[in-house]
């Protein structure tokens, strides 16, 4: 099931508990008060980490050109999608976002489940370079879509997408950028 919980929430809502924990764990107030600033701030380090991961991620993709999913991905952290420690993003390019109507485009970027759900197809929770991704068959996304691997001479294709541009670096994984979406019908 895709939670529409933002990361920074998810770290909100996960002090809390602690939070709960501790102060019932505590036999004093001073004790209380302690664990209580402790849990803060690993909460906020946690939120200001997946931040940095998100903001990194769509600078890298305004300085390839990337603007519409840059937008998309600004409060989003990849890497927690993938829930991998490394992964492939198969960004689409500001072509493939004007395939979609202005209405579809709105509802796209205004459902934040919807647009969880749309990145998930577009993410392998595992790094695939453009060597390695041209000796398979398919892709399995975390969104649970198989996306078919096609290679004709020097163009690869991943679902009914082509691989325009591949191997951008980014921290934690590699980037693809493909001319299509990858939408569950």
């Amino acid at each position: 099931m895709i939670s529409s919980i933002s990361t920074r929430s998810m770290a909100r809502l996960g002090a809390a508990t602690l939070l709960f924990s501790f102060v019932a764990a505590c036999g004093s107030s001073d004790q209380a008060a302690d664990s209580v600033e402790q849990a803060s701030d690993v909460a906020e380090q946690s939120a200001d980490e997946a931040d940095q991961a998100a903001s990194a991620l769509s600078e890298a993709l305004r300085e390839n050109g990337l603007e519409s999913i840059a937008s998309a991905v600004q409060d989003i952290d990849v890497a927690a999608l993938a829930d991998s420690e490394e992964f492939t993003f198969f960004a689409p390019n500001d072509a493939a976002f004007q395939t979609l109507d202005a209405e579809q485009m709105a509802d796209l970027l205004s459902d934040d489940g919807r647009l969880e759900a749309t990145l998930r197809n577009h993410v392998v929770s595992e790094r695939i370079d453009a060597e390695a991704l041209a000796g398979v068959t398919s892709v399995e996304t975390v969104g649970g879509m198989t996306l078919p691997v096609a290679v004709e001479g020097d163009t690869i294709t991943v679902g009914d997408a082509t691989v325009v541009e591949s191997d951008v670096a980014i921290d934690d994984g590699t980037v693809h950028v493909v001319d299509g979406l990858f939408v569950e019908e």
